[in-house]
């Protein structure tokens, strides 16, 4: 969404933004006076609230489109339909299939998946629109076949990564106590950087049972240099990760946690030597944003293989490596921590950027608006 809030605003756009979440937007957006930033509270009587909240806002505002995010699109699709905004242009962004996220949850909330599966659909024959993160994601929506859009890296990453290449590998530590000084920078000499919103669709676990496995088997790392395993972002999981991490010390391989603030995620990905994708998809067709990130950054990364979805975006040598288990992860980090600085460099492929994808796909639909050509 913020991407999309970006390539409005390229074309002159005002653009409000609403979701739930503490974390504000990043500083480009959050000082643009053209972005209206409106915070949803979530969970028990403070949802309803946002619920209201957010209908308010749509009944009382003049809309050129109305754009959700899908996962999670309920309740705040039941908001905008109550709202009433029957003339404004509504188009669903899927990320997913919302029931099968649901469905990895524990009891109570599982029970609901078929309901959200059921609203989904619901929802897709009363939209206008709908964009798709992959061409395999597009072709199970309801209604219309989705514009596919694929992720593609910002311009923001290309830029850091230019940056910290011309600082050079030493600065990473200086950058680290900048911004976490409150954090123990890595001791290792190879860092790994793993994002995740660390929800029931990320295996954050793996990283605690690889880095146990090389501290029982700390003889089979022969000489290869020590990896540091950063993991960053924030969930539900993550706390629980965060005091597993703690506890486990000693071995070849370390875990550090830490929430990097939007603006200097770029330039975190830029000064690691590879990323690390533990996303495992609840539907076999979404694919994670962190793979364009990593490409910006100019780093291959090692990706768990959960389908052939990924061949959409991901080119297995070019941008990286996959892994299919714990073992093939384990063995993966080794080789990673044995390979030169230039073979972990991912290549930047021409028109390779999200920019320019979004013109591509988004462009005429935007001029289309614009123009007046398109009414609900």
């Amino acid at each position: 969404m913020l991407n999309h809030a970006r390539a409005l605003r390229a074309r002159g756009w005002a653009v409000t933004l609403a979701g739930y979440g503490p974390n504000p937007p990043p500083p480009d957006l959050a000082a643009d006076p053209a972005v209206r930033v409106v915070a949803l509270d979530a969970g028990g009587a403070r949802l309803a609230r946002g619920l209201c909240r957010l209908a308010a806002l749509v009944w009382r505002g003049a809309w050129t489109a109305i754009v959700v995010q899908n996962p999670p699109g309920f309740p705040a699709l039941a908001a905008i339909v109550l709202a009433g905004r029957g003339k404004t242009p509504l188009i669903l962004d899927w990320h997913n299939l919302g029931g099968t996220l649901l469905a990895l949850r524990p009891p109570p909330r599982r029970h609901g998946a078929a309901l959200y599966a059921w609203c989904e659909c619901r929802a897709a024959r009363r939209a206008d629109g709908h964009w798709a993160v992959s061409a395999a994601l597009a072709g199970v929506t309801v209604g219309a076949r989705a514009v596919v859009v694929h992720d593609r890296p910002s311009r923001i990453f290309r830029a850091a990564a230019a940056r910290a290449g011309a600082e050079g590998a030493a600065d990473r530590l200086s950058w680290w106590r900048r911004v976490l000084p409150h954090t123990p920078p890595p001791a290792a000499p190879c860092w790994v950087v793993a994002p995740s919103s660390w929800g029931p669709d990320e295996d954050g676990a793996a990283m605690l049972r690889v880095a146990q496995a090389w501290r029982n088997d700390g003889a089979g790392w022969g000489a290869a240099p020590r990896v540091a395993l950063v993991a960053t972002g924030i969930g539900p999981l993550q706390a629980d990760f965060a005091r597993a991490a703690a506890a486990l010390t000693g071995g070849p391989v370390e875990i550090r946690t830490a929430w990097v603030p939007a603006a200097e995620y770029p330039a975190l990905l830029a000064r690691a030597d590879a990323g690390l994708c533990l996303h495992c998809s609840s539907s076999g067709l979404d694919l994670p944003m962190k793979l364009a990130d990593f490409r910006g950054a100019g780093r291959k990364a090692l990706v768990r293989d959960y389908g052939p979805v990924l061949q959409e975006v991901f080119r297995p040598g070019a941008d990286g490596w996959t892994f299919r288990d714990d073992a093939e992860l384990a063995a993966a980090l080794r080789t990673l921590a044995l390979k030169s600085p230039a073979e972990r460099t991912a290549a930047a492929a021409a028109g390779d950027t999200w920019e320019e994808e979004w013109d591509r796909q988004l462009g005429g639909w935007a001029l289309a608006l614009e123009q007046g050509r398109i009414s609900r």
